[in-house]
């Protein structure tokens, strides 16, 4: 089996897909939309590269594996594959262009050059140190240990860092390894539940008072509230980590992790939105636009009103029905239209399943909504331009409010109009 990839560069030289063998050990995990690292170019430089398609045959010979697979899942499904490289062709950018409108921002592979020094030193390269005051400075700030040749520049104020690495690593000075690290990825958090009868666990407390009295607060805390964070159980306790693995090794208690996320709505789900009942006009067009709906027909139908004509209430009811025939939602709005009052609308009639896409948010709770959706927590999304991108398997209604707005085309590369896409 053969993976087209596409290389993680900007490089106009590299707007190419590549063939590349998939070795056995890795068939099952290498699939569309996964990150790999591949060896590229003469030298065999690691890259990393997304998988964008697979297939039996290459017209090419001699090809290279797969060297790692980076992800246990993929970032894009065959149908946003397609429009990758649709999305090149129509609006000529490149395909690494149209992958990262699709994938969330900060997710990538970094590779750092992790400098290490040499204590057995040659003659020759003593005297080389004694001769360069940059060799010098640089041995000298890895004597505490490796650090990354930006950390050396930063450190030692070395400018033409590249070139006095080169040369203390042809005079065996220092060892130089190429480390990959992940962009943004999940927040795992260490949590802690009680592993024990309850009674079991009052006798303990007891018989700890006395002679282990960290561990009995430690048990008395998990009593009152039965599972929370490690970090939250060694605040409230007062005490060291070791404790608690006391406490786990003797049955009374159990360690796990978990995906943390941070809930940005976490208030408005306790205020459940009035649902008004539709108008006959309202309910004329609800019926109309849900039919096709259910049939799974692509159809595009144009709502005409004014502001406060009750369009909103429409999208809302046809929301939730979609969402109830095993669908999913995208709701675009403009950026200036997306206000704290209107994602509390959406939020507080459809609580934890909404999803939000917006300007104001950090890059990681960019990623973090995406991965809700990604991982099949939210129905919904409500967002600007970029949230038509968004990872749903079966998308059953896109609203686009405003549609007539200049928000709804990009003027970054690539240039694509969200209601073509």
């Amino acid at each position: 089996m053969i993976a087209e990839v596409v290389l993680n560069s900007i490089s106009r030289a590299t707007d190419n897909i590549y063939h590349y063998l998939i070795p056995e050990n890795l068939g099952d995990a290498v699939k569309v939309g996964v990150r790999v690292v591949v060896p590229f170019g003469r030298g065999n430089k690691k890259a990393e590269a997304y998988v964008l398609s697979l297939t039996d045959y290459s017209e090419y010979k001699n090809l290279k594996e797969i060297s790692e697979v980076l992800d246990t899942y993929s970032y894009f499904d065959k149908n946003q594959a397609e429009l990758i490289k649709f999305m090149s062709h129509r609006y000529f950018c490149s395909l690494i262009s149209a992958i990262k409108t699709v994938v969330p921002s900060g997710v990538g592979m970094r590779i750092k050059k992790i400098v290490t020094r040499n204590d057995n030193l040659s003659d020759d390269a003593i005297k080389y140190l004694e001769h360069s005051l940059s060799a010098e400075a640089v041995y000298k700030s890895l004597e505490n240990g490796e650090l990354s040749a930006e950390e050396v520049s930063q450190k030692t104020g070395v400018k033409n860092i590249t070139s006095v690495l080169k040369a203390m690593v042809q005079r065996n000075i220092v060892t130089i390894e190429e480390k990959q690290y992940d962009g943004i990825k999940d927040t795992v958090q260490t949590r802690v539940s009680l592993d024990a009868d309850v009674f079991e666990i009052i006798d303990a407390i007891e018989a700890m008072q006395k002679k282990a009295p960290a561990r009995a607060r430690c048990l008395e805390i998990m009593l009152d509230n039965r599972d929370i964070s490690l970090s939250e159980l060694l605040e409230y306790a007062n005490t060291s980590r070791n404790v608690v693995k006391t406490l786990e090794a003797k049955g009374f208690l159990r360690l796990y992790e978990t995906v943390h996320r941070e809930d940005l709505f976490e208030q408005l789900y306790t205020f459940n939105q009035k649902k008004h009942e539709m108008t006959d006009e309202q309910q004329v067009v609800f019926e109309r636009v849900f039919e096709s709906i259910k049939n799974n027909e692509k159809q595009t139908f144009l709502l005409n009103g004014v502001t406060g004509s009750g369009k909103t209430e429409v999208y809302l009811n046809l929301i939730e029905k979609t969402v109830a025939l095993g669908k999913q939602a995208v709701f675009l709005v403009p950026e200036i239209s997306l206000t704290p009052q209107m994602v509390s609308h959406v939020i507080s009639r459809f609580g934890e399943r909404v999803a939000v896409f917006h300007s104001s948010l950090t890059q990681k709770q960019r990623y973090e909504q995406w991965k809700n959706i990604k991982d099949g927590n939210a129905d919904i999304v409500v967002g600007a331009r970029s949230a038509v991108f968004a990872p749903f398997k079966n998308p059953g209604l896109f609203i686009i409010d405003e549609e007539h707005e200049n928000t709804y085309k990009s003027e970054l590369s690539p240039k694509y109009n969200t209601v073509e896409i």
